[in-house]
């Protein structure tokens, strides 16, 4: 075995010893640097057993959740996505995987390849990663009437086209990035009972596309990270539905005896008539509403400010500060649309009071400052799993395992995964 394959096979299976507690890091803007290590000895987790369609929620405001897929690769499918897309398709030999999972990901829960972190397992590793791969899941809509459907999701590395009941839905041109957000109106194309909904997701080109990428931090998956590392939801709503709820705070420093909210959200009309609508808040017991009227296929941002809302103004509110500064209390926002006094959707968000400047100085340097207080930005990393795995078992074993003692590389640097150490992100 050469030099580079028993570094390969030591970061796989040395058992770390725990090291001092150091310096809490102290960071609200902080860059992430991605140096993802895997579980010892954890192939993967139990696979997600494929299942009957789920059933979307038509309560206006709920928000139903793709539980799994079934995926394999194109190149061993032969049909397009006019059948892969019909429900009732034939998925002998597919693999079931979660609701979050990169091919790999899946692969590795499914056992089709051994440890990947022990001796030079995944550099070994074969596949077809170099074709398209295919991710399909039914849902079924109960017999309810004049409702919108749409699916919203992010998280596709790095591209896809998206397929529902054998009729395109969008392009690979329209759905890049991995970051991207994307919602469509899938109402036409869906009907009670048994629906499909299927992404062709295509190979991922790090130097290339909008990506997820380990650099030179840490080997690149066989995949490349191909894949949905993201949840796909479902929402219904008759008329009217909300998007984008935030708040807007502006703190009295440095007393911080005070805080001005500002609420904002995105009323839009789905429907092909013009509509009024009460939009409705609160937050704790301070409740506040407006009436709009939305023309056809339009939305309107309603902004609920001071001048108009005096109750948005809260005495002594809890404040939010970083980890290590003192706690993270959280507000619950509830918003509410109704049409002719019938609740046509809602949505919930929580957000933290604080103040944060970062102004740049005469001398060009950029200094922050966290309700009023000098935040110093030592900087810090936290390691995602290098397959993109969001289960918690994952996370913990990655999150929580204290880097060993350092030792010399051949050039006399403490190596990178040496020196990593969990930093709790709020």
């Amino acid at each position: 075995m050469g030099k580079s394959e028993r570094r390969q096979a030591d970061y796989g299976t040395r058992k770390h010893r725990g090291a001092p507690r150091g310096r809490r890091f102290i960071s609200t803007a902080l860059v992430v640097i991605a140096a993802a290590t895997g579980a010892v000895g954890q192939v993967g987790l139990k696979p997600a057993q494929a299942a009957g369609p789920v059933p979307v929620s038509s309560t206006p405001g709920d928000i139903t959740t793709i539980p799994g897929f079934l995926i394999q690769s194109s190149s061993a499918v032969g049909s397009g996505g006019a059948a892969v897309s019909t429900p009732g398709f034939s998925t002998p030999g597919w693999f079931p995987v979660a609701a979050r999972s990169t091919v790999f990901a899946g692969l590795l829960a499914n056992n089709v390849y051994p440890d990947p972190f022990f001796s030079t397992n995944m550099q070994s590793a074969g596949g077809d990663f170099g074709s398209p791969w295919w991710y399909r899941a039914d849902f079924s809509l109960d017999a309810a009437t004049g409702l919108n459907t749409f699916v919203n999701f992010s998280g596709v590395i790095s591209r896809a086209d998206v397929w529902v009941n054998g009729t395109q839905v969008a392009t690979n041109s329209q759905v890049a990035g991995a970051y991207t957000d994307h919602e469509f109106d899938l109402t036409s194309r869906v009907h009670s009972g048994t629906n499909t909904i299927a992404f062709l997701v295509y190979p991922n080109d790090p130097s290339r596309d909008f990506t997820v990428s380990w650099i030179d931090w840490n080997p690149t998956p066989p995949d490349s990270n191909m894949g949905i590392f993201r949840d796909v939801t479902l929402r219904r709503s008759p008329w009217v539905a909300l998007r984008g709820a935030h708040v807007l705070t502006k703190v009295s420093v440095p007393a911080l005896d005070k805080a001005d909210l500002t609420v904002k959200v995105d009323a839009r009309n789905d429907s092909s008539s013009p509509v009024n609508t009460t939009v409705t808040g609160s937050i704790g017991a301070v409740s506040f509403s407006q009436s709009a009227t939305l023309a056809a296929h339009s939305t309107q941002t309603l902004t609920y400010a001071l001048a108009s809302y005096p109750q948005l103004s809260f005495v002594n509110p809890q404040i939010w500060w970083p980890a290590g500064s003192g706690g993270q209390p959280l507000y619950d926002l509830n918003m509410t649309a109704t049409v002719s006094g019938a609740l046509s959707d809602g949505t919930h968000e929580r957000f933290g009071i604080r103040d944060l400047t970062a102004p740049v100085g005469s001398d060009g340097i950029r200094r922050y400052s966290i309700n009023g207080r000098p935040l110093l930005l030592r900087g810090g990393g936290w390691a995602s799993d290098l397959f993109l795995r969001s289960e918690p078992t994952v996370l913990d074993n990655n999150g929580e395992r204290s880097p060993g003692p350092a030792e010399p590389s051949e050039r006399g640097v403490v190596p990178h995964r040496q020196r990593r150490r969990p930093v709790r992100l709020h």
